[in-house]
C-alpha cells in the first residue's frame, strides 16, 4: 500500500522507537524548544536536556533584545545575553547608561567637579576641575607670562633683525621692545616710537598669524591709546616701499 502516514502517526511511532532507544542505550525526553516551540526528542545529561533549542534555533546565534534606553529592538549575541551583556543596542546609548550611573558623586574619581578660577595673566575667570590646578585661562597667557620671566628668547628672529636694520638706516623714529621690554597689557610690541608718540609696529609672519590676528591687535593697543601698524614678513623684500609705509605712519 502506497498510503501515506500523517504526522500524528509518525510522531507516535517516533516517541515509541525512541522510548526502546532510551530504554536501552540513554535517556531522551520530549522537549520543546524554548525559541521556536518545536518540540522533539533531547537527550538527558545529568538528568537536564542537553539543549534547550532544537537545531536551526542553535544556528542562530542571536536574540532579539529591546535596548533600555531608546526601546529599538536589536539582536544581540546569546553568549553575550547569558553573561549579562546585550543591554543596549548602539554605543551612544550605552554611554548614555553608563554616564547615568557613574557621573558626577557617584564615580569613584569624584573630587569635587569644577570650581572657579582666575588667570594668573589677564585675570579673566575660567572654570576647570580641581585635580588640573591650572594657573591660567589659555595657552596664551600661559606662554605671554613666561616670556615675561624671560624663558623664552629675547633677542630679535632673523625678520626682525631686518627690519631694525631698515629703521636705522632711514632714521625711522622706532626702537626693538620685542625681547619683553614693554608690555601693554598681555602683549608685548616688537617696535615702540621714541619721539613720544603712542605708536608701535608689529612685524608679523604668515605661517604664525592669521589673517584675523590684524584686527585683534590693533583694536587691544586701542584701549591704551597707541596706534599699530602690521608689517607683513614678506613686505621686507620691498625696503623702498616699506619705508614709505613706516614714514606716513610716524608722521601721522
Amino acid at each position: 500500500m502506497n498510503d501515506r502516514i500523517n504526522q500524528d502517526d509518525l510522531e507516535i511511532l517516533i516517541r515509541e522507537a525512541a522510548t526502546k532507544i532510551g530504554n536501552n542505550y540513554q535517556k531522551e525526553v520530549w522537549f520543546a524548544c524554548e525559541k521556536c516551540g518545536r518540540e522533539r526528542w533531547v537527550r538527558l545529561e545529568k538528568g537536564k536536556p542537553r539543549t534547550i533549542l532544537c537545531r536551526a534555533c542553535a544556528r542562530d546565534k542571536k536574540v532579539v533584545r529591546q535596548c533600555l534606553i531608546c526601546g529599538k529592538e536589536f539582536k544581540a549575541h546569546r553568549y553575550l545575553v547569558a553573561d549579562g551583556y546585550g543591554m543596549y543596542c548602539s554605543s551612544e546609548c550605552r554611554r548614555i547608561a553608563q554616564s547615568n550611573r557613574i557621573s558626577g558623586d557617584k564615580h569613584p574619581m569624584w573630587k569635587g567637579g569644577k570650581i572657579l578660577y582666575h588667570c594668573g595673566e589677564c585675570g579673566n575667570p575660567f572654570e576647570d576641575y580641581q585635580s588640573a590646578e591650572r594657573r591660567f585661562c589659555s595657552n596664551s597667557c600661559n606662554v605671554i607670562n613666561q616670556r615675561k620671566q624671560g624663558i623664552f628668547c629675547q633677542t630679535p628672529n632673523g625678520a626682525e633683525a631686518t627690519l631694525i636694520k631698515v629703521l636705522e638706516k632711514n632714521n625711522l623714529p622706532f626702537k626693538y621692545t620685542g625681547g619683553g621690554d614693554v608690555w601693554l597689557g598681555n602683549r608685548n610690541p616688537d617696535f615702540i616710537n621714541t619721539n613720544g608718540k603712542k605708536q608701535a609696529i608689529e612685524l608679523f609672519g604668515a605661517y604664525w598669524h592669521p589673517v584675523f590676528d590684524v584686527a585683534n591687535r590693533i583694536e587691544h593697543y586701542k584701549q591704551y591709546g597707541f596706534d599699530c601698524l602690521i608689517i607683513w614678513e614678506d613686505e621686507l623684500a620691498n625696503v623702498p616701499k616699506l619705508t614709505h609705509k613706516v614714514k606716513r605712519f610716524a608722521n601721522a
